[in-house]
């Protein structure tokens, strides 16, 4: 009777519990509900483990002394004993090296059939297989990272430099190893893996070379920067330094010459490139461009090494670019003091019998007009044409070469009265000047810019080693060395006498200050002609169209300044792209007022309207 109750009351619980759940709506696949006294689980092996021993041992708990059935894939393995303890453990017959799953039964006390869950694993006797794939054997690479395939989620263990890097491969069996911290050079790795069987694979090495150093062309160009009265049959000529190899295809695109026939007019220039590896110097390549024919009279090139050539690693040049004219089709190349040659040159400009107007220069132009003796020559027919002179702005103050207002702009920057020699290729203005400290005469003039030396002296009196001479400069990516002095000759009109102050910023702390990535010569303040154009250009202010050494912006302004042209000219750089020496700057638009919406300037809080540009605080 007591039986039959019981059996009853458990048919009555089966019963609510069934329907509990369907109230509750939930999908039901099985249930297994344990209201005996007796139980049964399996311990080892656990869901999804691999194991790489074909006999496993599969252990669990029960009811003591209950007997236990082990099915191996649902066929009877063998039998085992539940111990005192409530533990019990079964040694498999050896198993075939795929999946498999193991379940045990036994009797409760009331004979009812109890089954444990089901455990999925599988037998793995091989080794993992390891395969590096990048880099390749004795690669050149400009990342730090090892890449490579196992089986799915092996331990993967990599050995670089002395360091130990674990990881675990993917689903795929894909890994990687990056090493921020790997020093440039030769290094060996050495790659193991453990799958989840606990198998060890064979090592596999690989040697490679790092080198994430860009290749650079050296400041020391050929012909020089603005070098003019260039021969025709000239050969442009830089030196590349660089430790990997560069492929000789490449190098033979290496050049992009440009012909400038007018501002308007251009042609790029054919020819054949030769290039030598210095035995001396490792890693210097020479690399000499020879045109396919002669380059063209009184025509300024501008000379370009190809951004796109990459060394063995992977790294792209740091491009260099320049500007050279070649010499004019007239037979005296030097019409500009070239008087002991040429006793006639006076009276290109000068007619000391019939002039009326001062300094005796012939009146073939009007008085105020004195630059169109220049353009009668530099307008391409006689001498190469001034660069951009046909912009709409154009640098056109017109400053004697005493440095007061005159009527010629040309003679602001340039003495038509020296003669060309290399250190001066452009007749940049020049001047003598000694301190003469004589109390008895304070106001003596310790300059040639004021008072002539042939004043009171012959002209040997120059050759006097206390006499210094001085050239205005106007250096550019390729020859400045970041001090004022390189920019002497804009800053001898930008002082905030003839023209607005730009001096000034050329004493005071900036984060235009450049340490370069490229070779360049500089260290110190940026060169004018890295933002500004020469003689004229299409923009206010003389900018550039296109800002930048590398991955240049377009750039273009017209009409007044303000906030949102500002904006864009300093973002033309600041966009984390555009190089400049090789050094990129970025933009973090999350900074409070560097908002897309923020209609400010950037000189609202980087130093003021000219300052920003010229020598920008934090």
């Amino acid at each position: 009777m007591q039986r039959k109750l019981f059996a009853l009351g458990f048919f009555l619980l089966t019963l609510i519990a069934g329907f509990t759940i369907l109230l509750a709506g939930s999908p039901v696949i099985k249930y297994h509900i344990a209201l005996a006294a007796g139980s049964l689980s399996i311990n080892s092996p656990v869901e999804g483990q691999a194991l790489n021993d074909p006999v496993v041992t599969v252990s669990g708990t029960g009811d003591a002394n209950a007997i236990v059935d082990v099915f191996i894939d649902n066929i009877l393995d063998g039998t085992t004993a539940v111990s005192v303890y409530g533990s019990w453990s079964y040694s498999t017959s050896p198993l075939a090296e795929v999946a498999h799953e193991v379940y045990a039964t036994t009797v409760g006390t009331e004979g009812e059939i109890i089954i444990s869950d089901t455990v999925n694993f599988e037998i793995d006797l091989t080794p993992p297989q390891v395969t590096i794939i990048t880099p390749g054997e004795n690669d050149y690479v400009n990342l730090p990272m090892i890449e490579g395939i196992t089986e799915p989620w092996s331990q993967v263990t990599a050995m670089v430099y002395g360091r130990e890097h674990k990881v675990t491969a993917d689903l795929l069996g894909e890994w990687s190893v990056f090493d921020p911290d790997l020093p440039e050079g030769s290094h060996t790795v050495t790659v193991s893996a453990v799958d989840r069987a606990g198998n060890q694979g064979e090592s596999v090495d690989r040697s490679f070379t790092l080198d994430t150093t860009r290749p650079v062309v050296m400041p020391d160009i050929f012909p020089g920067e603005d070098m003019t009265t260039v021969p025709v049959d000239i050969a442009p000529y830089v030196r590349i330094l660089e430790n990997s190899p560069i492929d000789s295809e490449q190098l033979q695109y290496a050049f992009i010459i440009t012909e400038y026939v007018s501002d308007t007019i251009s042609n790029n220039v054919s020819g054949t490139v030769y290039s030598s590896v210095d035995a001396d110097v490792y890693g210097e390549y020479g690399l000499r461009f020879v045109p396919e024919s002669s380059l063209r009279l009184s025509t300024r090139y501008e000379v370009e090494v190809n951004p796109l050539v990459y060394d063995a690693a992977g790294n792209p040049i740091i491009p260099r670019s320049w500007n050279f004219t070649t010499a004019s089709d007239v037979y005296n190349e030097n019409p500009h003091g070239n008087y002991i040659d040429n006793v006639n040159t006076c009276v290109n400009c000068h007619a000391p019998h019939t002039a009326s107007y001062t300094k005796l220069i012939q009146p073939k132009y009007p008085e105020d007009s004195l630059d169109y003796y220049c353009d009668a020559c530099h307008d391409g027919t006689s001498a190469p044409q001034v660069s951009n002179w046909s912009m709409p702005n154009l640098h056109n103050s017109q400053i004697s070469i005493d440095g007061v207002r005159g009527t010629s702009s040309c003679a602001g920057c340039h003495n038509p009265h020296l003669t060309w020699v290399p250190d001066n290729p452009n007749l940049l203005q020049d001047y003598f000047w000694y301190e003469h400290n004589d109390p008895t005469n304070p106001y003596l003039s310790d300059t040639s810019e004021e008072q002539l030396c042939e004043s009171c002296h012959s002209a040997s009196i120059k050759d006097d080693p206390r006499v210094n001479y001085v050239k205005y400069q106007y250096k550019k990516r390729n020859t400045a060395t970041g001090v004022s002095d390189n920019y002497s000759l804009c800053l001898r009109c930008h002082n905030g006498i003839q023209a607005v102050n730009i001096a000034v910023y050329y004493n005071e702390p900036s984060v235009h200050f450049i340490v370069p990535l490229d070779a360049s010569p500089i260290k110190g303040y940026m060169p004018c002609a890295d933002c500004h154009e020469t003689h004229g250009g299409e923009n206010i202010r003389l900018l550039k169209n296109k800002l930048g050494h590398n991955h240049g912006r377009e750039f273009s302004a017209s009409g007044s300044w303000d906030a949102g042209v500002e904006r864009r000219f300093c973002t033309s750089c600041h966009n984390g792209l555009t190089e400049m020496y090789g050094i990129t700057v970025g933009f973090n638009s999350t900074i409070p007022g560097h908002e897309s919406s923020n209609p400010d300037a950037c000189s609202r809080c980087h130093g003021g309207s000219t300052a920003a540009a010229h020598a920008p605080q934090l």
